[in-house]
């Protein structure tokens, strides 16, 4: 859907563009208010439902301005976590077809971590790629592929030690 109208999301409480379960798009229209187009008040919490190949909830800022996304220490709680790169966020300077520069929104990151996956399963990085905010996760080695790597750099280390002496 489309809001036109400012939001403020209050501590505890969480926006999530899509239904729980399934992906969705929720586009914040900044083109009608002149206040900021998004809150977050502090202990506040944006949802993303993530899919596969890359598929995720959206959030789309059209004809967004400086001031139009007010961040305080924010999370981004993620569910069905998988491997993939997401983009959550997109921001446009007009109805959605002009990018804003990624200065623009570069300093958001600042603010935001993720949470609602396994740390031990993945790891999670945010970045910006030109006009959105991308969620990177990714697998983290299990304890046996780390003693295998070890293990594998052993060996070769002992052989080169080897052939020396035979030399």
């Amino acid at each position: 859907g489309t809001v036109q109208n400012a939001v403020n999301v209050a501590n505890g409480s969480s926006i999530a563009p899509g239904a729980a379960g399934a992906i969705g798009t929720l586009t914040l229209d900044g083109g009608s208010t002149t206040a900021a187009l998004l809150t977050m008040d502090s202990g506040a919490s944006f949802t993303f439902d993530l899919g596969m190949a890359g598929a995720s909830d959206q959030l789309i800022f059209w004809n967004f301005a400086a001031g139009d996304l007010v961040l305080n220490a924010n999370a981004i709680n993620v569910t069905d976590a998988q491997i993939g790169t997401y983009t959550l966020m997109s921001f446009y300077s007009d109805g959605g077809s002009t990018a804003v520069s990624n200065g623009d929104i570069d300093g958001f990151l600042f603010n935001l971590t993720v949470s609602g996956y396994n740390p031990a399963q993945y790891d999670a990085a945010l970045s910006t790629s030109g006009n959105n905010i991308i969620l990177t996760m990714t697998a983290v080695p299990e304890p046996s592929t780390w003693a295998m790597i070890v293990g594998g750099m052993g060996l070769l280390m002992f052989g080169q030690r080897l052939r020396r002496r035979s030399c």
